[in-house]
């Protein structure tokens, strides 16, 4: 075989290395994104568990407001504001 196609196989060869480092490269970063996505993910699904426990918690709280509130209204004198009556000070 002549130097000329000795040159022209190795350079073949050189591009086909090279293009597989590419592609290497290239798969090693798809991972890191995944990777990166995963963790995003959840995060996202943690939080959004988090929200939901809230939220119930926060409805709770609410029904026992509505029930101090109507037992409260059931104590006031009627024609009560609603709120308990405060001593003014004197001007």
């Amino acid at each position: 075989a002549s130097e000329r196609e000795q040159t022209k196989r190795l350079k073949i060869e050189l591009q086909a290395q090279n293009r597989d480092k590419e592609k290497d490269l290239f798969d090693c970063r798809l991972n890191a994104q995944a990777i990166k996505l995963e963790a995003i993910h959840n995060d996202i699904h943690n939080t959004a568990q988090a929200v939901s426990q809230l939220t119930s918690s926060i409805n709770t709280f609410m029904g026992k407001v509505d029930i101090v509130t109507m037992v409260l209204q059931h104590l006031m004198p009627s024609g009560s504001s609603g709120r308990p009556s405060v001593a003014q000070a004197p001007n």
